[in-house]
């Protein structure tokens, strides 16, 4: 059978990216609806599906937004114009955010009071008690506000991005309404725990109940709280600036007056104050999104004496590595390392006592002559980095490529390239019109036979925090062509040097793309040559529409094909003529699943990859990205164990039908659930 080919495949075989995106989001709200789960757990879910949205509005809808006004065409066969999708857009959120309200509301709230932890109503409270925060108010609360009227003499206040505020409405005597904003300050908890620890009252309705002190002598006709969300994506030329870091000093500038791409207000809020807002901020009345209940529900998970919950799982703590020593010893450490090629999988395998440990030994190793890393983004308190300066001081040669463009990341990287400069780090910026997305670290090593080359590659960030909270994978390994090929990347990433061709390893935008199709088309060549085409690709997105359309000709020639995608998914799977023998799964567990792995059966002689980058236009073509291959037999076979164990999930994995809907994977009758997230913890967890 031929299958679709680039160019004439219909556009029904595709799914909208962000309506996928929203679905994704959808499924972190389901968990948060399982009933199965301690209330806590269900919190976080929650709080993670608020989360998400927030960063949908940032960073997606000001750019569709901008297209649709144009009346810009939808880039390539998407089912969708941008004007089509921000309609539909806005549908879902606003079913999504009723849910979470509900959620909220009519279960978890309750749910979490009868735990004993009551987030409660000021309206609700006994007269002690409000007498209790009267004067809490003014003794801690009222000191930091600042009323803003607005009126001919003062001009409507500047509202910052996802700040909370409070629209108030002042009646004074003979005239007509006046409006004036409060910002809830944020140096301040958003909970405020009572005397008796009966609970927990939200700082806005406080300072709600007491703006009589605020606007003495008025009378107050309404109070409503509502919350701004601004673009993050600030669309600026890179040349314009004299250099990147000029340039991303620039966007931070840019950002904090960036397009209001969201209002979110209480639901009572009247029409005339609505109306205002929409002036003020130069949005229309389709970019307000009615709450009823708290907003900003991301502050939920800052909930005090949540983690006190009887029915909260103690967090992880990450195992050391049984192929690597601990204890520090450099010596150890790189043995270890130049013995085997060692793979790690966070947070499973704790991420101080294998990465961090690895760029420190580095660092206070004498036979060490030189470090370099490539890294995206970082923490403002980086070990890591910090290991670096370290190296430096020591004498060794040490070049630092810290990505500046890291959207939302931008101030802790400048802070950190400032700081690397200073302490004579080569410091790189990286590359007008790319970002550099991959993460490795080389360290060149004086031994006894000569200079040797040890790498770590990533999946992951250079993140403490991240590596806690996300599955990751990192490699380590002397094998020299790799080596090689690192080399010359840095070089190239550092210097004028032309992009290279590797022996090893696969880089983007050079020629990554065309190094899938290939594989792809291998694939299919084995499968005609009755020696069974195999895909597994495991990562957080795909949408890049000539992989998505090799996919389709891969599956009419009987590959058969399992994609595990944690996020957005264009292709439809299960369709006839076109996708029957592709299955798309996602799992979503306690982790966020990070890693990207890839298998291609190669007629029985697997060949497999772990990478820095999802199948999307942008990581193909617009970023600096790196497939790594698997040589080692034992790992080859450890990344088999592991995509299979994904594909056996039945406790946190949906499938998506040929409808384009997910359905959550539910055991067998009689079998127990399968989490490949928990066999994982136990597969390291040492035996007591």
């Amino acid at each position: 059978m031929v299958g679709p080919r680039i160019d004439d495949t219909p556009s029904d075989l595709f799914i909208s990216r962000q309506l996928s995106w929203l679905e994704f989001n959808r499924r972190v709200l389901e968990l948060a609806q399982d009933e199965k789960r301690p209330v806590a757990e269900r919190l976080r879910f929650l709080v993670l599906s608020a989360e998400n949205l927030d960063g949908f509005f940032m960073k997606r809808v000001d750019a569709l937004r901008r297209e649709a006004e144009l009346g810009i065409p939808d880039d390539g066969p998407w089912p969708h114009t941008p004007a089509e999708e921000l309609v539909e857009v806005g549908v879902i959120v606003r079913e999504m955010m009723a849910t979470q309200a509900a959620l909220w509301r009519d279960c978890l709230q309750p749910r979490l009071a009868s735990e004993g932890l009551a987030v409660t109503s000021f309206a609700d409270l006994d007269s002690t008690t409000k007498q209790w925060l009267s004067r809490h108010f003014l003794d801690q609360v009222f000191p930091v506000l600042t009323p803003l009227a607005v009126d001919p003499g003062r001009p409507f206040p500047y509202i910052s991005n996802l700040s909370l505020s409070l629209a108030v409405v002042v009646d004074p005597k003979d005239d007509a309404p006046l409006f004036a904003r409060v910002k809830v300050p944020a140096n301040q908890p958003r909970w405020l725990q009572l005397p008796d620890g009966s609970g927990v009252v939200a700082l806005e309705e406080v300072i709600g109940a007491h703006l009589k002190h605020l606007f003495r002598g008025m009378a107050i006709s309404g109070c409503y709280p509502f919350r701004v969300t601004r673009s993050v994506d600030v669309p600026r030329e890179e040349e314009d600036g004299e250099d990147l870091m000029d340039f991303a000093q620039e966007v931070l500038r840019d950002r904090r007056f960036a397009p209001v791409v969201r209002v979110e207000v209480d639901e009572r809020m009247p029409v005339d104050t609505r109306t205002l807002l929409a002036e003020e901020l130069k949005v229309e009345q389709d970019d307000f999104y009615d709450w009823a209940g708290p907003l900003a529900l991301v502050d939920l998970g800052a909930l005090p004496g949540l983690a006190d919950l009887t029915s909260t799982r103690p967090p992880w703590v990450g195992q050391p590595h049984p192929d690597l020593p601990v204890g520090g010893d450099p010596e150890a450490l790189f043995g270890a390392i130049r013995e085997r090629d060692v793979l790690v999988h966070h947070p499973y395998h704790d991420y101080d006592r294998t990465v961090v440990a690895f760029v420190q030994a580095a660092a206070t190793d004498p036979k060490v002559r030189a470090v370099k890393q490539s890294l995206y983004r970082t923490t403002v308190a980086s070990e890591t980095l910090s290991a670096l300066i370290d190296a430096a001081e020591a004498g060794k040669e040490v070049m630092a490529l810290l990505e500046l463009k890291a959207r939302l990341d931008e101030a802790a990287n400048i802070a950190w390239a400032q700081r690397l400069e200073q302490s004579g780090i080569h410091t790189s910026y990286g590359f007008v019109g790319y970002k550099t997305h991959t993460r490795i670290t080389l360290v060149v090593r004086e031994e006894d036979d000569g200079l040797r080359t040890y790498i770590h590659f990533g999946t992951g960030d250079y993140n403490a925090t991240t590596a806690k909270s996300y599955t990751d994978l990192s490699l380590f390994t002397t094998r020299r062509e790799l080596g090689r090929d690192v080399m010359e990347l840095f070089n190239f990433l550092s210097g004028y040097a032309y992009a290279p061709s590797y022996h090893k390893l696969v880089v983007a935008p050079q020629a990554m793309r065309e190094h899938l199709l290939g594989l792809i088309e291998a694939e299919i060549a084995h499968q005609r040559a009755g020696r069974g085409g195999r895909i597994v690709a495991m990562m957080n997105a795909l949408a890049d529409v000539p992989l998505i359309e090799a996919l389709y000709r891969a599956s009419c020639a009987g590959v058969q094909i399992d994609m595990i995608i944690r996020r957005e998914c264009g292709l439809r799977p299960g369709v006839p003529g076109a996708s029957e023998n592709i299955r798309v799964r996602s799992v979503l567990g306690d982790f966020l699943e990070h890693q990207r792995v890839f298998r291609f059966g190669n007629g029985g002689d697997d060949k497999l990859f772990i990478g820095s980058a999802d199948w999307m236009y942008r990581n193909l073509d617009s970023r600096i990205e790196a497939l790594v291959p698997i040589d080692d037999d034992r790992l080859r076979s450890e990344l088999v164990a592991l995509l299979q164990l994904y594909l056996s999930d039945t406790a946190a994995a949906w499938t998506l039908g040929s409808d384009g809907q997910w359905t959550r994977v539910r055991p067998a009758p009689g079998e127990a659930a399968i989490s490949a997230q928990d066999v994982m913890m136990m597969t390291v967890t040492p035996e007591a």
